[in-house]
């Protein structure tokens, strides 16, 4: 089941909440099961870090930085979600540019929702970028995602992208944080920055005047992602 809330005050996310200790056995199956990705998935799978959820309060998000490696394996066996306590927070970009919002389709080979249309960019949250009071910078992890998955410049924003709206999955766990980014480009751009990206984290980009937005979610009911329909739907922008 899916909960939207939107956002309208600012919005902290603190990732000093003290982890887990799953027991060994429950280590072990992590240890099994990452191994079996890595064979089938090849050495390019790496171990990084993403945010967990701890509590999850009005203008406050806690947590801390769990293993990757935790996330693939608790999405393998449910079993193990007890111990490890995975609830990651994602970013979700309701990105604006000159000629519509921007929307891409999953590749194939993406952990999550492969195939599936979605707003762009989107990703996990590392806790690579900190604002100066040690608070995870949101907004600057999706500049990250922008420029990763899309190609365009970080420069192109308007404004610091800003936290609008919360889409909670409750079947996955997973919350995302809808931030909105206004692009000071037309489609014609969005289309030549991603060409040389394409078949990478998106197989492909489309951009989708507002006034179209629904008819064009309507198309694709099967293809188009839970999360990003909450966020659109939270936000009202298939409203006339």
């Amino acid at each position: 089941m899916m909960r939207g809330t939107a956002l309208t005050g600012p919005l902290a996310v603190r990732g000093d909440a003290a982890p887990p200790d799953p027991p060994r056995a429950a280590l072990d199956r992590v240890a099994a099961i990452w191994q079996a990705e890595k064979a089938r998935r090849g050495d390019a799978l790496f171990d990084g870090r993403l945010f967990s959820i701890r509590t999850l309060a009005p203008g406050l998000i806690t947590g801390w930085l769990a293993p990757y490696s935790w996330y693939v394996a608790q999405r393998r066996d449910a079993a193990l979600a007890a111990a490890l306590d995975i609830r990651p927070l994602g970013v979700t970009g309701i990105m604006i540019c000159d000629d519509g919002i921007v929307l891409g389709r999953r590749g194939g080979g993406v952990e999550t929702d492969a195939g599936l249309w979605e707003l762009a960019p989107s990703g996990g949250v590392d806790g690579e970028f900190r604002t100066g009071d040690g608070s995870l910078d949101l907004g600057a992890q999706l500049l990250n995602e922008l420029v990763e998955e899309t190609g365009l410049p970080a420069a192109l924003a308007t404004a610091p992208p800003r936290p609008v709206a919360l889409a909670e999955d409750g079947e996955s766990g997973i919350t995302d944080v809808g931030l909105l980014l206004r692009i000071a480009c037309d489609a014609a751009a969005v289309r030549a920055a991603f060409a040389p990206l394409a078949g990478q984290e998106y197989a492909e980009l489309a951009v989708v005047p507002r006034d179209a937005l629904g008819a064009f979610m309507a198309g694709r009911a099967a293809q188009f992602g839970r999360v990003s329909r909450c966020l659109i739907e939270t936000l009202g922008l298939t409203a006339p």
